[in-house]
């Protein structure tokens, strides 16, 4: 496996100049699409998730800790990250927050928090942990005897995945949907739903604004549906919601 640590350190330094977010989701409108069809998908499974406090791992610079966040004042989150970059990053943008939110560097799979929260949440980050099933017990661990969890992740059964694993060895670490339900199941979790996140059916070289607008119609039709054989084929990335 890569070494996720150093490598996003170096790369958000520079590739990104210091600043991930908005070269990652803003920096043109396809981009800008697939952040609110995340956005979209988050919010929705979460309407009906009660939670005072949550765990978040990966949270990168916290782009969907902000969707969290969103309407919940008195929410009080810790977030875990491997890069000291992307929880610098992190801090800057969720300043407001003050002591509501924790943060912590290292990894996941080694934490040791004597604390029960009401929600575990990860956005296109399990990925780049090895060992799934380790992560799977440490979530079991963390939450509440009525917590729920939500998984945001790369879908390896994507068509346009399969054609670039071998020359993009950092994506190694994808987990198809079934194999991650049956992991959380097999650990006592049950799955609520299964759901296609970013659709990248037709490609942007398709007269680029049509294009964009019929992966949109497409995830407004799947996005509230349990993944299928063809939705995955057209799904960059799925959701899993669950709860112990």
């Amino acid at each position: 496996m890569v070494d996720f640590k150093n490598f996003f350190n170096q790369t958000v330094k520079e590739k990104y100049n210091g600043a991930y977010e908005g070269p990652r989701w803003f920096k043109n409108l396809a981009l800008s699409q697939e952040y609110i069809m995340t956005k979209n998908s988050i919010i929705e499974v979460l309407r009906d998730v009660d939670f005072s406090n949550f765990i978040e791992l990966g949270p990168g610079p916290g782009t969907f800790t902000k969707v969290i966040l969103e309407g919940r004042q008195k929410v009080h989150g810790l977030l875990f990250d491997i890069s000291e970059e992307m929880l610098r990053q992190a801090k800057q943008e969720l300043a407001s927050w003050g002591d509501n939110l924790e943060y912590f560097n290292g990894d996941f799979n080694q934490i040791d928090i004597d604390k029960k929260f009401d929600l575990f949440f990860s956005c296109r980050a399990i990925e780049y942990l090895e060992d799934k099933n380790l992560m799977i017990k440490k979530i079991d661990k963390l939450l509440n005897r009525s917590g729920f969890g939500v998984i945001v992740t790369k879908n390896p059964h994507y068509l346009k995945t399969w054609f670039n694993h071998q020359k993009n060895s950092q994506h190694g670490g994808e987990i198809a949907a079934e194999d991650l339900s049956h992991l959380l199941r097999t650990n006592g979790l049950k799955v609520i739903r299964v759901s296609p996140v970013i659709i990248r059916f037709f490609p942007s070289n398709l007269l680029f604004k049509l294009a964009r607008k019929l992966n949109f119609i497409l995830f407004k039709y799947l996005h509230s549906k349990r993944m299928g054989f063809l939705s995955s084929l057209m799904a960059e990335s799925y959701l899993i919601l669950f709860s112990k």
